[in-house]
């Protein structure tokens, strides 16, 4: 269950129902068919399920597995095309193909990895990239599956 948060140093518990409760997780929900919503929350879970059984050699020296939404669900995803284009085609409805769309499944990955038993790290890091609506840096997010002890944190 616990999902840290340790972009700013000092580890921050990442709430499960905080995440669910974002309006964007909120609008899907609302505006999405039941059975395509928990097939899109079915496919995030299967691609999780996959780094923690088969990190596909993205394990570090520190012995920590890493995923981000642009691994499991990006053209080069190791998850099936068909549950892939499914999951962005789903949200897109709701979205539009505009940032909202990235923002919305980044949201969704965030939301299942804080309500699994592992522990999980998460760190958020500037890009390269501008976004051209805002002129902020894009930020993406990257989660980090850790065997170690972070009990003192909770």
């Amino acid at each position: 269950m616990p999902l840290l948060d340790v972009t700013y140093g000092d580890p921050c518990l990442v709430e499960p129902d905080y995440v669910e409760n974002l309006k964007l997780i909120q609008a899907l929900k609302i505006k999405m068919n039941g059975r395509r919503f928990n097939r899109i929350i079915k496919t995030i879970d299967e691609a999780v399920d996959s780094i923690v059984k088969h990190p596909n050699g993205k394990i570090t020296t520190d012995g920590l597995s890493w995923a981000k939404t642009g691994s499991l669900f990006g053209h080069q995803s190791m998850q099936p095309k068909k549950r892939v284009d499914h999951l962005w085609s789903s949200v897109a409805r709701i979205t539009g193909y505009t940032k909202e769309l990235l923002m919305a499944v980044g949201s969704l990955l965030r939301w299942r990895i804080a309500l699994r038993d592992e522990m999980w790290l998460l760190y958020r890091r500037d890009t390269d990239l501008t976004d051209p609506d805002t002129n902020k840096v894009v930020t993406v997010s990257e989660y980090w599956i850790t065997d170690k002890d972070m009990s003192k944190y909770l």
